[in-house]
């Protein structure tokens, strides 16, 4: 599904979905903001140019670039490199070779294959040149061979040039004069492309993983504008007045011309976990486990304290990126996954792929006859075939008990309920120990654990576990657009960084740490410069804006630096770096444990950066008076069997949008709304709080 989620100015909201259109990302963009505006009783259709005028901004995250990297269909890329390391794509990282694959793929080489890299080697040329690690000229540059190299990548019909030269991030100077000559002979010949570098895209160390890094941009960063820059259009026909922005990976927006669209390549997941300290903010919680059922993957993040972890190097497509990313865990495991039977063995096979939008469950009726875990949520009652999307999209619930019957009970020799329940508990199972891999090392008494996601609510309560061990389990009405709620709670933010590499031992002089400072100051004078001119460019000027300066920081010899941002802004005398430190050592305990502070030893900066923010409207979580635990009479609906256990229950039904808060509900019972369902199994009981949050304990 799509969804939108709409804040209008007291930060009151709405929820919006409608199908994933792939193809064309803007149908589906539309029809789910058109459903949105429903709820206030406005009908974009007729009044489109009347409301949108008034929208101050519209923000999105998808799956454009990442459909291209995952179905190949992106550019042709021309990858020019040091000669000697043209066949650095194939020989990889040693990690990557196990990069993405599950036990079973590690610990067995047989089921290993190495992934097909998406520029071959006949796109690539080297060109003699090199720069040391610290920024010094080792070998000069060989323009002629530079020439040469774009000549020969031309005439392979290439779409798009990207340059990647070793140690560039210190000293970019042979990758800036290449990138003129290609753009001169372009000229010359006549032709327009993109002339990617790797000290623009991502101007940090670790070759092979900036390399990627340039050739996702390069790959499928076009065709994904494209995809934005079509949602955008249909916008502004009907009256929006700005750009349409878009989220990035490490939780913040920015215009969809930003010029390192691969940030955005990852952002798929981390709304929610944004949208899950946002809302814990709200509510006074600061530990927190995210947990996303979607059509497609399970993803599991934390909160901890208060933060969000940052992965600076977040697997992709069976490779690594340098490009920092909200650490969100996923596994394939959602609502359109599969349900097959192994032919050899006659056992379950989930997954790992999956219907998702398009064409969706069997019962949907677009294409699709394997049958599908929503497809088992429908089967055993707990979907409401007759409200799904409201009503909006009608099921056939005959035709997926058809082929439920046929291609998966018949085989296993089950009745088709009993065979429907046990793979739901199977992709519970599984989920459970996802989220349990996640929190390992930590206390889940110490964590609320939310469930979101479009199918979130009919698996809550069974991948929770024993409900005891933790906190609270909870979720909230407009879970299923979730993911669009935290978007909405993001602020309009830039992220710059550099590698740097930087020492300062323990007990050090006043001198020490006024060059220490020195040397920061600059680097954070420079990107807030550049923060300024690319604001303007979106229409923000200086004053709208706030800038927080951070360093990567570790003890010398460790392997994980952790990011650290200066309390006191700017280092202006030896008593604020002293601060920074005590602010890295605090970070440190947090993260780790006090015992494992290493006194004594030497500080290493690894990157210095800055992150530049121009606050926006948020949505507002109310709190509201609490009123009787039984719900109001319009909240009740009619009760209807469901299958739990092993055997049909009679079930009452509420109208999710109706309850109130303080409204009690024992199971066995659904929940449900027009975008959410929240079933509730025996011997548990939903309470909604002041919040509007509803917590699941035992009855």
């Amino acid at each position: 599904m799509t969804d939108v989620f709409v804040v209008n100015p007291a930060g009151e909201f709405v929820v919006g979905k409608a199908a994933t259109t792939p193809h064309q990302e803007s149908i589906g963009y539309k029809e789910s903001l058109d459903d949105a505006f429903t709820y206030w009783d406005i009908d974009l259709k007729k009044d489109g140019k009347k409301v949108l005028p008034n929208v101050a901004r519209a923000v999105y995250t998808g799956t454009a670039m990442l459909n291209a990297m995952i179905i190949r269909q992106g550019k042709k890329v021309g990858l020019i490199v040091n000669k000697g390391f043209e066949q650095t794509l194939m020989q990889t990282r040693a990690k990557e070779i196990v990069c993405g694959y599950g036990k079973t793929e590690v610990f067995h080489a047989v089921y290993r294959r190495r992934k097909e890299p998406y520029v071959p080697y006949r796109q690539i040329r080297g060109v003699t040149c090199r720069m040391d690690l610290r920024g010094n000229e080792v070998i000069p540059l060989y323009e002629h061979e530079a020439r040469a190299a774009v000549e020969e990548l031309l005439a392979e019909g290439v779409e798009c040039l990207a340059i990647c030269f070793l140690g560039s991030f210190a000293n970019p100077a042979h990758e800036k004069r290449v990138a003129e000559i290609a753009k001169e002979m372009l000229e010359k010949a006549g032709k327009e492309m993109p002339v990617l570098t790797s000290y623009e895209v991502s101007p940090y160390s670790k070759e092979v993983s900036r390399m990627n890094t340039l050739v996702v941009q390069a790959y499928a960063s076009e065709s994904g504008k494209k995809q934005l820059l079509d949602i955008e259009k249909v916008l502004k026909d009907d009256g929006y007045k700005y750009n349409l922005q878009m989220v990035l990976a490490y939780g913040t927006v920015a215009d969809i011309r930003w010029p390192r669209i691969v940030e955005a390549t990852t952002s798929g997941p981390v709304g929610a976990i944004i949208g899950t300290k946002f809302l814990g903010e709200q509510i006074g919680e600061k530990n927190l486990v995210c947990s996303d059922v979607g059509g497609t993957s399970f993803d599991v993040g934390m909160v901890l304290n208060g933060r969000i972890s940052l992965n600076r190097e977040p697997e992709f497509q069976r490779m690594y990126l340098t490009v920092p990313m909200l650490d969100v865990q996923s596994i394939g495991a959602g609502a359109g996954t599969y349900i097959r039977i192994d032919e050899n063995t006659n056992r379950i096979k989930l997954g790992p792929d999956s219907a998702s939008g398009t064409p969706g469950p069997v019962a949907y009726e677009h294409g699709n006859l394997t049958p599908t875990i929503a497809d088992c949520s429908i089967l055993l009652g707990r979907l409401n075939p007759d409200n799904y999307l409201g009503g909006k999209v009608k099921l056939n619930v005959e035709l997926a008990r058809r082929m439920f019957k046929e291609k998966v009970a018949d085989k296993l020799g089950l009745d088709i309920y009993h065979a429907a329940e046990g793979i739901v508990d199977l992709m519970d199972i599984s989920m459970r120990q996802h989220v349990a891999s996640t929190v390992s090392g930590h206390d889940p008494k110490n964590f609320v654990l939310i469930g979101f996601g479009g199918a979130g609510g009919l698996h809550l309560a069974r991948y929770a576990g024993d409900l005891t061990q933790w906190k609270g389990v909870c979720t909230v009405p407009w879970a299923g657009g979730f993911s669009a709620f935290g978007c909405a709670a993001m602020d309009h933010a830039h992220r710059y960084a550099a590698s740097i590499d930087l020492m300062l031992p323990s007990g050090s002089s006043e001198e020490a740490r006024m060059e220490l400072a020195k040397a920061l100051n600059a680097s954070w004078t420079a990107h807030k410069q550049e923060a300024i001119e690319e604001f303007a460019g979106e229409g923000l000027t200086e004053d709208k804006l706030t800038f927080a300066p951070y360093v990567l920081m570790k003890y010398f010899g460790q392997t994980m630096d952790l990011e650290v941002t200066s309390p006191t802004g700017w280092l202006n005398s030896p008593e604020d770096v002293s601060k920074l430190i005590v602010e890295f050592e605090r970070v440190y305990k947090g993260t780790y444990t006090q015992v494992g502070v290493a006194e004594g030893s030497p500080y290493q900066i690894t990157r210095v950066g800055l992150v530049a923010t121009a606050e926006s409207i948020k949505p507002i979580i109310k709190k509201y008076a609490l009123e009787g635990a039984e719900p109001p009479e319009k909240a009740r609906k009619k009760t209807r069997p469901t299958f739990c256990n092993g055997e049909w229950m009679p079930t009452k039904i509420y109208d999710l949008d109706e309850m109130r808060p303080g409204n009690r509900v024992t199971g066995i019972a659904v929940l449900e709304g027009p975008a959410y369902t929240l079933f509730v199994p025996p011997g548990m009981k939903a309470e909604m709080d002041q919040h509007m949050v509803i917590w699941l304990t035992y009855s």
